[in-house]
């Protein structure tokens, strides 16, 4: 374990009626994450799953995001690509002084959809009160675009999201460097460092995949309808 270098954990959540055992699941990414060795330089996270009802404790040991970016947690981290059913606009915008600038990938998914397996929700606010009424994808967007020149060696930059509207449609890719949008293609896993967007078929305008109504808001915007 002292010499691992590379480090991909999948972790299905996502159920209505267990709540306790989706805390318990990000509980344990939570540990795994602090108790990684100081030589983990490729790190992925990937939790899909339908939609949950849970939320992060902030300040608990449920709550992974604080983690993530820290260069005291993970100092020799350069690769990092995340799928978390709650997110934080805050892993954007960490202290400088904690900032792990020697990145050269950073993945965000918002999807929890996979395969047609999952319903078609985005991720979730970790502080949901907190930025109530802010749509998540859109957010998220304008944080990646203004944090990236803190990212000095950064090559892979990308924020991933589904339309809500159009269940078992392919996710939609926004590459943060070149700010082109484009579809994900079926036969290209969301974490590949090495998939080329240039030829990727462009995304819908903005219009045809964001809010138009107060009930799909409440899925696209991060949160669930009661």
């Amino acid at each position: 374990m002292a010499d691992l270098h590379t480090f991909r954990v999948k972790i299905p959540i996502g159920s209505l009626t267990s709540e306790r055992l989706d805390s318990l699941r990000c509980a344990a990414t939570v540990s795994l994450t602090s108790y990684f060795p100081k030589t983990l330089t490729s790190l992925t996270i990937d939790t899909p799953g339908g939609p949950s009802r849970f939320k992060p404790q902030m300040e608990q040991s449920n709550h992974v995001c604080p983690l993530l970016l820290d260069k005291e947690i993970l100092p020799s981290l350069r690769h990092l690509a995340i799928r978390s059913h709650n997110i934080c606009p805050d892993l954007y915008t960490v202290d400088d002084s904690r900032l792990q600038i020697q990145l050269k990938t950073l993945i965000v998914n918002l999807s929890m959809a996979e395969g047609g397996f999952y319903a078609a929700v985005n991720a979730r606010y970790c502080e949901e009160e907190k930025y109530a009424g802010r749509l998540i994808y859109p957010h998220m967007k304008e944080l990646a675009k203004a944090a990236a020149v803190r990212f000095p060696v950064i090559t892979t930059m990308r924020l991933l999201c589904i339309n809500p509207k159009t269940p078992g449609s392919l996710e939609i890719c926004y590459n943060v460097l070149s700010e082109r949008e484009v579809l994900l293609p079926d036969d290209v896993p969301w974490d590949d460092v090495d998939w080329d967007d240039a030829d990727a078929e462009p995304a819908p305008p903005p219009s045809e995949h964001s809010d138009s109504d107060d009930s799909d808001g409440a899925v696209y915007g991060g949160s669930l309808s009661a």
